[in-house]
């Protein structure tokens, strides 16, 4: 979302509805963090989908994934350990050096080939490869988990219900639960230290059966989620080319490095639009939502209020951490909100220190994604300038 678009947002009315989509949009701090914080309004963009969406796309679905509609609504609280432990694990000084490694191995030919894209060769490449790692699958899978996920993302992140990005999803959703249940399956594949198994050993120690849709509910977060790692690392390494200044402050206090992660999700969130649905009639500043209402929550708004930021505009690697909505709030916030800024942290850091002439190449353009809720470039292309030789008096 542009700054003109963010400001058109905080001048106008904190909630408004519109016609033409159906739903209703949420600016200002104050209420889309009461809409983050809200039981009534569920996150499942699933939710009445078969009463609510188009009926292509909910024909696709039932076609390639039948379970994400016609669900048990079975508890998978017994999962939510499993996934702290694994994210525990990702995030320890061991996980930490796993991702430094990863990072420079990518480098090693990134750097040396004097061009690449921030986003498509590094930041998602090396956020699939921390993917593999985490579900304990082989590497060379990650091209394919990635463009799961990249269908998953354009379509739970747009704005619109449109057939064609609902059949993409539904057969990538379909394609991942396969994958998993091969793996599961074959007693050789994958890692035992890895999610899936971890997964698999906690379900049958619970008496409960790895169905299509449990499979779904506990793997496909994962793909979304290293989506947007991908989407925080280009975000940041777009600040700093946009902010020389403040490039220059991290370069000479390295210790900026984790301040400046939490000024990208306050400034730039990958996530600009969150989206929530009613699940009972809800009073909004006045506004009566009915139930199975569509709300779109401005977070890229949120985030530029200048009631809770001062000087909001103002991109500012030293700014105090806190507060910014880009991971929830609260009880509701992300669970791998650490996962993802420590990995985003390291890819950065890396990335600055083997290429510090790093610059946007001069021969190629920035693109941005075309999904609505989702502001991060899907093109940022650069080039790394050669450093002078130093040569030591003998």
């Amino acid at each position: 979302m542009s700054r003109v678009h963010i400001t058109r947002w905080r001048r106008s009315a904190p909630v408004v509805f519109d016609p033409r989509l159906g739903q209703w949009f949420v600016s200002g701090y104050d209420h889309v963090r009461a809409c983050l914080i809200d039981d009534r309004l569920t996150p499942d963009r699933m939710h009445d989908f078969a009463q609510q969406a188009p009926v292509p796309a909910v024909d696709a679905v039932r076609r390639h994934a039948p379970w994400l509609i016609s669900r048990t609504d079975a508890d998978y609280d017994w999962i939510r350990p499993v996934v702290q432990a694994g994210l525990h694990r990702a995030t320890d000084a061991r996980g930490q050096t796993a991702v430094q490694r990863a990072a420079d191995e990518l480098l090693d030919t990134l750097v040396a080939r004097g061009r690449f894209d921030v986003t498509r060769d590094y930041a998602l490449v090396l956020s699939g490869l921390l993917l593999c790692d985490l579900l304990g699958v082989d590497r060379r899978d990650s091209a394919r988990l990635l463009a799961w996920g990249l269908d998953l993302v354009a379509f739970f992140n747009d704005v619109r219900i449109v057939a064609a990005r609902a059949e993409r999803m539904a057969r990538s959703a379909a394609a991942m639960v396969s994958y998993a249940r091969d793996l599961l399956e074959s007693p050789r594949a994958g890692r035992e230290d890895g999610f899936m198994h971890r997964a698999a050993r906690a379900s049958a120690g619970n008496g409960l059966p790895l169905d299509d849709e449990a499979i779904g509910n506990v793997t496909l977060p994962f793909l979304t989620g290293h989506i947007g790692v991908a989407h925080l690392i280009a975000n940041t390494i777009w600040l700093l080319l946009e902010h020389p200044e403040q490039r220059a402050k991290l370069s000479t206090t390295p210790e900026l490095l984790s301040g400046t992660v939490a000024e990208t999700l306050r400034y730039a969130s990958p996530v600009a639009l969150v989206p929530r649905i009613a699940l009972e009639a809800v009073a909004l500043d006045g506004h009566h939502i009915e139930p199975s209402g569509r709300l779109q929550l401005s977070v890229a708004s949120a985030n530029r209020d200048a009631v809770r930021f001062e000087d909001p505009d103002h991109f500012d690697i030293t700014r105090p951490a806190g507060a910014a909505l880009g991971f929830g709030s609260g009880a509701h916030s992300c669970i791998a909100a650490g996962l993802a800024r420590t990995q985003a942290a390291i890819a950065v850091g890396s990335l600055l220190k083997r290429a510090p002439g790093l610059s946007r190449d001069p021969l190629a353009r920035v693109s941005w994604s075309p999904v609505a809720g989702v502001q991060t470039p899907a093109r940022l292309p650069v080039r790394v300038t050669a450093q002078p030789r130093r040569y030591c008096r003998r």
